[in-house]
Order: C-alpha cells, then sequence, then structure tokens
C-alpha cells in the first residue's frame, strides 16, 4: 500500500472526482473541449497532487504538493459555481464533497506548517 493511500484527504477526494464526472456527464456536448476539461483536470489534480507529495523527499515538498491541490480545490469549486450559473446545473453532492476535501487540505497544510 502506498503512504498516499492511507490518507483520508486522497479517499474523499476520489469521491469528488466521482461526483464530478457524473455532473459532466450532464453538460452540453459543446462543452466537452472546454468546462468539462478544465473541471475535470481539477478535480483530478486534487488527488493527483496528494498522491505525488507523499513521494516527495521532504515535508517542505509534500506542504508545496498540497498547496497545489488546494488550489485545485478551489478552481473545482469554482467551475462547479460557473456550471450552475450557465447550464443550471447543480450537483450538491459534488459541491458538499469539494467542501470536505477543501476542509481535509486546510488541515493537512496546517499540520505541515506546524509540525517541523
Amino acid at each position: 500500500m502506498y503512504t498516499f493511500e492511507k490518507l483520508t484527504v486522497w479517499h474523499e477526494s476520489l469521491k469528488l472526482v466521482d461526483e464530478v464526472y457524473i455532473l459532466i456527464r450532464r453538460l452540453p456536448k459543446s462543452e466537452e473541449r472546454g468546462l468539462a476539461d478544465q473541471l475535470r483536470r481539477a478535480a483530478l489534480s486534487i488527488a493527483l497532487n496528494v498522491a505525488e507529495g507523499t513521494g516527495g523527499s521532504n515535508r517542505k515538498s509534500f506542504a508545496s504538493s498540497v498547496n497545489v491541490a488546494l488550489r485545485s480545490q478551489y478552481e473545482t469549486i469554482a467551475a462547479l459555481k460557473i456550471i450552475e450559473r450557465l447550464f443550471g446545473i447543480k450537483n450538491e453532492k459534488a459541491y458538499d464533497q469539494a467542501e470536505v476535501v477543501g476542509k481535509l487540505l486546510h488541515g493537512l497544510a496546517r499540520s505541515l506548517k506546524t509540525d517541523n
């Protein structure tokens, strides 16, 4: 088992990816290469950066990857809001899951700063 597989935030980010993929199926085909692709990449980036960070050589490297994941979480939230505004499509589960992931990432980032 890899270190990232032991992290709650990684498992929760996978749930977010699931919800994002469900939402993307509801978008118009014209958004396949636009907003859908951007949302997909942002959500995937969270899980991938958490995983990548655990493979780093030190805490500073891991903290940097967690910060990238956190920025991708913000991007995911923004894309969800834009989709709701433009297409009237809202996925509460995706939004709520993004909030859960954000809280976990903030906590992880704090712990990496203070536990030097």
